[in-house]
């Protein structure tokens, strides 16, 4: 075993739980754990070694155009010019319609009338239509039953390709926030977002 480590790494006992030193004492004992492994290292020639970048190498990288801050999006049109497969074959898959406003031209989800209940918080949600859109409704109950919070925001875009799910978000402000339900296409059902 070729190693070299010049740090040595003791046990020492701890104080009583419960008493003030023993965190304390813990923290100092695993910050010197993982200075001691640090100074442990490796003579094996295989292993590869962390080399510093060249200066030219870093100058070559900031010459690419794209990452200037000048740079701005041209669309499908400009790529199509030159690669018009590429982008008809693209255009075609469900990642390229991963991301686009809810209408009634592309919805594909029923409405919800069960609620989906959240068991740690006892928050219900269900998918209402109203006003000619979905609305994602948050409700929660005192013990006997009576609604003591109601919430509804509408569903304005969609997330996904809808070969797995879409997730939906409002925009509420200029801001975007992910609504809590999520449409699962393949089981058919509304449950709660990833």
């Amino acid at each position: 075993m070729d190693r070299k480590c010049t740090s040595l790494i003791y046990a020492k006992r701890l104080p009583k739980a419960g008493s003030a030193n023993r965190a304390l004492h813990t923290s100092a004992l695993l910050f010197g754990f993982f200075v001691a492994l640090a100074g442990c290292g490796s003579d094996d020639p295989d292993r590869p070694q962390q080399l510093p970048v060249p200066a030219s190498d870093v100058a070559q990288v900031a010459a690419y155009q794209n990452v200037s801050g000048a740079v701005e999006y041209v669309g499908d049109a400009a790529c199509a010019s030159c690669h018009g497969e590429l982008v008809a074959s693209y255009q075609e898959h469900g990642m390229a319609q991963a991301y686009y406003p809810l209408t009634e031209a592309v919805r594909v989800e029923p409405a919800l009338a069960e609620p989906v209940i959240d068991p740690n918080s006892g928050f219900e949600y269900t998918i209402v239509e109203a006003e000619g859109t979905l609305w994602q409704e948050e409700i929660l109950r005192d013990e006997k039953g009576a609604v003591i919070h109601r919430l509804r925001r509408r569903v304005d875009e969609v997330v996904g390709s809808g070969s797995a799910a879409r997730t939906y978000l409002t925009v509420e402000n200029g801001r975007r926030f992910e609504l809590p339900l999520t449409w699962y296409t393949q089981a058919e059902k509304w449950d709660f977002s990833p």
